[in-house]
């Protein structure tokens, strides 16, 4: 353990420390909530490097940090950092920067990513001086499922039916991780294929939506949608191929996806769009979803 800057840096014991953990991370993510949903998270992503660290001050957890590997870009990792608001200017921040950037230097990755809340000018600039250069914006979004209007999916379905165009469940795992690592290079940022191992795991978790539409014989288009707790549902991912694009594809999805897990008893829809993909994000206002927070990204 050591303590520079008048706070010690150690690795997180979820044992003992998540709850505090949770505490200060929620001052910049909301998500996850709570323990549970956080050892969710954690067997959904087990794989590559996860580390989490937390500093104290006289016995108080005041910062946290987590580095995770990411596939882009190529051997990247992310990093997040968050102070107690009460500590920050204090040194505790650095701190952690100093911690994290010791762990970094033994893992040697490609780029670190960090992502800041688009508004807080304050981390912007300390992320700066740290050698961090903005590089794209994500919006997220939130759709309440209560109030999620059903005539909506008759029409986008029946508008999909009459173009000849089909919503189903996939009955092929092969294909359809095929067509997710083709849909994958039209997502900005995230364009290097998902391993099959990491694709099929995240598949076999219990409450997963999995929607493709099918034309005829061929599948043009898929969603994704992952549980979140008990009431919640995050929009992983949804694609189309280019040729059908324009044509109610996504919006055919994104209802069969809602309705489904409205199915499960889940309340609310989340999800997150690159702020350059103004296709998506008209699909999502067309749909009823609301930005509840703009997070900057930036990398080293």
């Amino acid at each position: 353990m050591t303590e520079p800057q008048g706070a010690a840096v150690r690795q997180m014991d979820p044992a003992q420390d998540l709850d505090h953990y949770l505490r200060v991370l929620h001052y910049a993510e909301p998500h996850p909530r709570t323990a549970a949903e956080w050892y969710e998270r954690e067997r959904f992503m087990a794989s590559g490097l996860r580390r989490f660290l937390i500093g104290e001050r006289a016995g108080e957890i005041v910062a946290v940090a987590q580095v995770t590997d990411v596939d882009t870009p190529t051997n990247g990792v992310t990093a997040r950092l968050v102070v107690d608001p009460a500590h920050r200017r204090l040194g505790r921040g650095r701190a952690m920067a100093e911690a994290v950037d010791r762990f970094l230097t033994e893992r040697s990755p490609s780029a670190v990513v960090v992502g800041v809340a688009a508004e807080d000018e304050g981390s912007l600039a300390w992320a700066e001086r740290r050698g961090f250069r903005p590089t794209y914006r994500m919006i997220r979004s939130r759709l309440e499922v209560a109030g999620h209007d059903a005539s909506r999916r008759h029409r986008a379905l029946q508008a999909l039916d009459d173009a000849g165009l089909e919503v189903r469940v996939p009955d092929n795992r092969d294909r359809l991780y095929l067509l997710y690592n083709e849909l994958l290079q039209d997502v900005p940022e995230e364009s290097n294929p998902i391993a099959r191992a990491v694709f099929d795991a995240q598949l076999d978790h219990p409450g997963f939506v999995v929607l493709v539409v099918a034309d005829g014989p061929a599948w043009v288009g898929m969603a994704v949608v992952r549980p979140i707790g008990e009431d919640g549902a995050w929009n992983a991912f949804t694609g189309v191929v280019r040729e059908y694009r324009d044509r109610g594809v996504a919006r055919a999805l994104k209802v069969a996806a809602t309705a489904a897990v409205a199915e499960q008893g889940r309340r609310w829809i989340e999800t997150s769009n690159h702020s350059v993909n103004a296709r998506m994000l008209a699909v999502n206002r067309a749909l009823g979803y609301l930005p509840v927070a703009t997070t900057q990204f930036m990398q080293r």
